[in-house]
């Protein structure tokens, strides 16, 4: 039994629905580049690569394994390769998001689905670790490039 994707704060369908016209008209400059921040077991991943289809990177980054090893397995299922357009590149990354592990001035677009949300529940450390976090996405985004945030 294949396990499902979890989505806390939006349905990733309509997430992509909703910023696909964006997504399309910044493509036409080149390949887009997007980090995934905190992917999780969202289906969020999975439903980009869907409907972007090409010239894109997609950089999904979460802490814990388990949950990059989740988006493999969903990504790449052979029913969802549409052999009509060349494969994205999706490539995973395990990491902190405090020190993201890419150059500056690389993303088009960052997406997080609660992941500065998440780190706020801590009282001590949280307000640190999100500035910290999203002062690591605007280091990364390029000229115009923009951090969509989907937040409780």
């Amino acid at each position: 039994m294949e396990s499902e994707g979890f989505d806390w704060l939006t349905d990733p369908y309509l997430t992509v629905q909703s910023n696909l016209q964006y997504l399309e008209e910044i493509k036409r400059n080149g390949i887009l580049n997007l980090l995934d921040l905190g992917t999780g077991s969202s289906r969020f991943p999975s439903e980009l690569a869907k409907h972007i289809k090409d010239n894109f990177n997609l950089f999904c980054l979460d802490y814990v394994n388990e949950c990059l090893q989740f988006q493999r397995s969903s990504i790449f299922p052979s029913d969802f390769l549409d052999t009509s357009y060349p494969l994205p590149r999706i490539m995973f990354f395990c990491g902190d998001a405090e020190n993201l592990p890419f150059k500056g001035d690389t993303m088009n677009i960052i997406f997080d689905k609660g992941t500065t949300d998440s780190l706020l529940k801590d009282n001590i450390k949280g307000k640190n670790k999100q500035h910290s976090v999203l002062f690591e996405a605007f280091r990364l985004l390029c000229p115009n490039g923009k951090l969509l945030q989907f937040t409780e």
